[in-house]
């Protein structure tokens, strides 16, 4: 069995049926179609070695150089020692062999092989290189072994299908099944690449080589064996074709005419389409029509059917890549040169940067000059491309430092944190500056490293102070904008006295609409943390009243509805965060902001119910930050998608959610790991397991630092309160709830009163109290009213309905539970 087979579930699943029907005395014939590479042969393999005892199994192939061998592929299925085998050589050797008696032959030995209690696996692999006799006479077979337990198994490319028997493919239609192969998913190339030792691949890197590699096995395990690590998960770098593509394609090349070749190159250079006379002048013919004749026979280019000037293409960009790499250093370049002065504006641009010689001044400034017109028209990805071109051909500084930095800083804007990393070390090998430390601290913020973002920001910060000018961009509002972030993800980690101190620095920076937003935002989340939720929204509005800048009013929506959350108001909490998180309008907010936006709205639509769509919102919210790289805020996303999985009873995947989240977390203190206690108790209070309640708080629940915060930042307390009930430590189990009963009633948080009214009647349960016991939960009910958080009233409920059995009252309990 070939241990690096993925993927297939359905083909695998469609096979075995068919050959179960064959077993039960039924012929079946399966066409398994796909081009070259896409695991034809690979998937015929896996069931014959699942079919291996139960089959007898005859294999046979086609070649190349022996289509034109007529009955070739009959002498592989038929052994010539046999009877049969005596008998077709006959027929073969007469000179008169037609597919009527060769197929007569063919049929009498495969009758011969069949048996009751055994299938007859009769496999053709490569079928578009058998010789027609052979095919024929198969055909002539397959349509007479429909009363036998036989399944013929039949691969060949997709375009090659027309060569096969009309007899064959009406033996499919009828009794069988076409199978047509397409490219690996992103996810089955993910686990190609653990399989093959090429290590784990983000989802982006893994998307990436399925989409260079059209999802073909053979082409991603060459690449997979061929390129380092860290090519594969490195963006940006051009990943070369499959060596056995390459090799293909170059040999047709090699056989072509030497105008097809200049053709064929000169497309090339000019991209994945062009026009065809734009090819022929660069390739110096005047007449290209010969050369695109052969350049398509041999299935090099074809000819988009567009309405007006002719165009050529590429059948694939693999092709192209194969020549492209192919073509010598000078001759590539020269060729863009040629090509710059065929074209205009950016296109132009582009040739002479891939054709410049040696550093070149004007290049890079007509390059970012171009960059940071892109940039203010918020073409944020062309203009990180074209500061990158800027940097390789500028020649005096300090434009090459400037343009890598304002490109990086793109880079990060638009969460491309994999490819921003991939510049660290040339970043990091600048001279110090301002923008240098800032970038750097931004980098290091993505990987989730805060004592050296704090540290690089903070360089920045001080270089700032002595010289406020410094920059290529206006590095002054970049600071602030960064400090701003750190503040940010600093509340994500708990540290909210660290957050706060940055936003005020950052406040004292901010010039913009947007960078005064930011700060702002993040003051009132520490306010919030800390209980302060009516303060912050009071914050939030009045600078709401004076922002003009719409992606700052879209921040500053975002932060009041994670308040909003934390004030049980969660309608008004889904307003601004459904207007925070819309992506399709002009004003989009940054990628840091707009993924903590999404976070905290998969939080809201749990608490007000709607499962299904907060279940698929986070996991798409974990696939998209993972594909992102954006270490710094994977955690809290696996943790937020507990919650539903944990609910519906898909243990399975809120524990996978769980380890991940603990190995982007590790077993820091803090709100990080409030966060994490609160997820591990929500899967034991699914699973109605107090042991296990208990087993997930790591440590003392009475401290300082928790009687600080907002309530629902703790909600692992009033279930750890209940749990402490049924376990008979009832002290505890008071003196625990005590001071969360008095922290909700000083914030007025009724969500919070609701959870502990319901874990004060488990312990008046337990102390035997049920007047007091019922009328705890009532409260708990009296809290919920209106607030639309219909899991927080089932889980009363449930509580209410087990004490009203155990009261007697199992009418009472049902209606209570039903």
């Amino acid at each position: 069995m070939n241990e690096s087979f993925v993927g297939r579930a359905t083909e695998l699943a469609e096979l075995d049926r068919q050959f179960t029907l064959a077993a039960a005395g039924s012929g079946h014939a399966v066409l398994l179609t796909g081009p070259a590479g896409i695991g034809k042969t690979a998937l015929i393999r896996r069931c014959l070695n699942s079919w291996a005892r139960h089959a007898a199994i005859l294999h046979a192939s086609g070649d190349a150089e022996e289509t034109t061998m007529s009955g070739g592929l009959l002498g592989q299925l038929v052994p010539p020692d046999s009877l049969a085998g005596s008998d077709l050589a006959a027929v073969l050797g007469s000179g008169h062999a037609d597919p009527l008696r060769a197929g007569s032959a063919l049929l009498t030995f495969l009758q011969q092989q069949c048996a009751p209690s055994r299938v007859l696996v009769v496999v053709v692999d490569d079928a578009q290189w058998c010789d027609e006799l052979s095919l024929k006479s198969l055909s002539f077979a397959v349509r007479r072994l429909q009363a036998s337990p036989v399944l013929c198994l039949l691969a060949i490319r997709a375009d090659e299908v027309p060569r096969l028997p009309a007899g064959i493919i009406r033996a499919v239609a009828e009794h069988g099944v076409r199978l047509d192969l397409g490219g690996l998913a992103v996810g089955e190339v993910a686990a190609l690449a653990e399989l093959t030792g090429a290590g784990r691949l983000p989802t982006r890197a893994a998307r990436r080589l399925r989409d260079h590699a059209a999802g073909i096995p053979l082409h991603v395990r060459e690449l997979l064996h061929d390129l380092p690590g860290d090519v594969l998960r490195t963006p940006g770098l051009q990943l070369p074709a499959p060596r056995t593509l390459e090799t293909l394609v170059l040999s047709r090349l090699a056989a072509c005419s030497v105008d097809t070749e200049q053709l064929v190159v000169a497309a090339a250079v000019l991209g994945s389409e062009c026009a065809l006379a734009d090819a022929a002048a660069l390739a110096g013919l005047p007449d290209p029509l010969p050369a695109l004749q052969e350049a398509i026979e041999q299935r090099l280019l074809t000819e988009p059917d567009t309405v007006g000037q002719r165009r050529c293409a590429f059948p694939h960009a693999l092709i192209r890549t194969a020549i492209y790499r192919d073509v010598g250093v000078s001759r590539r370049a020269a060729l863009h040169r040629a090509a710059a002065s065929m074209a205009t504006g950016m296109a132009a641009l582009a040739h002479r940067s891939a054709g410049c010689r040696a550093p070149d001044h004007q290049l890079a400034t007509d390059l970012a000059r171009h960059a940071v017109s892109e940039r203010a028209a918020g073409r944020m990805a062309e203009a990180a491309e074209h500061f990158l071109m800027a940097a390789k051909v500028a020649d005096r500084a300090p434009g090459p430092e400037q343009y890598l930095l304002a490109a990086v800083g793109l880079l990060i804007d638009m969460g491309d944190a994999a490819r921003a990393h991939a510049y660290a070390d040339q970043v990091a090998a600048l001279r110090a500056s301002a923008a240098r430390s800032l970038v750097l601290g931004r980098l290091a913020m993505l990987r989730g490293d805060y004592a050296a973002a704090e540290g690089c920001i903070g360089e920045a910060w001080a270089m700032l102070a002595a010289r406020p000018q410094l920059g290529f961009v206006q590095s002054r509002e970049d600071t602030a904008q960064a400090a701003c972030e750190l503040a940010l993800m600093l509340i994500g980690q708990g540290r909210v006295v660290d957050a706060a101190a940055w936003a005020r620095r950052s406040a004292q920076t901010a010039t913009s609409g947007f960078s005064r937003a930011c700060p702002c935002a993040v003051q009132a989340g520490c306010l919030a943390v800390a209980g302060e939720t009516g303060q912050a929204r009071q914050l939030l509005m009045a600078e709401l009243d004076r922002c003009a800048d719409p992606v700052g009013r879209l921040l500053l929506r975002a932060a009041l509805g994670g308040v909003l959350v934390y004030l049980d108001d969660l309608p008004g909490a889904a307003e601004h965060l459904d207007a925070a998180t819309v992506t399709d309008g002009d004003a989009v907010l940054p990628m840091a902001h707009l993924l903590e936006s999404a976070l905290l709205r998969v939080q809201m639509l749990y608490r007000r119910g709607d499962w299904k769509q907060a279940a698929a919102e986070g996991e798409r919210l974990v696939t998209l930050i993972d594909d992102l790289d954006q270490g710094w805020l994977l955690g809290r996303a696996h943790l937020a998608a507990i919650y539903v999985a944990a609910g519906q009873g898909r243990w399975e995947t809120a524990a996978s959610h769980l380890e991940a989240a603990a190995r982007q977390q590790g077993q820091g203190r803090g709100t990080g790991m409030l966060a994490s206690t609160d997820a591990r108790v929500a899967i034991a209070v699914a699973r109605d397991d107090p042991e296990a309640v208990l087993a997930a708080v790591p440590y003392s629940a009475d401290t300082e630092e928790l009687r600080s915060l907002e309530p629902s930042k703790m909600t692992f307390v009033p279930a750890c309160a209940q749990a402490l009930a049924r376990a008979g430590r009832l002290q505890q189990a008071e003196y625990l709830l005590g001071w969360y009963e008095e922290r909700s009633r000083s914030c007025g948080r009724r969500s919070a009163l609701a959870a502990a009214s319901r874990a004060r009647g488990v312990i008046e349960a337990a102390r035997q109290r049920p007047d007091d016991a019922l009328a705890a939960l009532d409260a708990s009910l009296g809290y919920l009213a209106g607030l639309g958080m219909p899991m927080e009233e089932a889980m009363t409920r449930l509580e209410r309905g087990r004490l009203l059995r155990r009261l007697g009252q199992r009418r009472s309990a049902v209606r209570e539970i039903g």
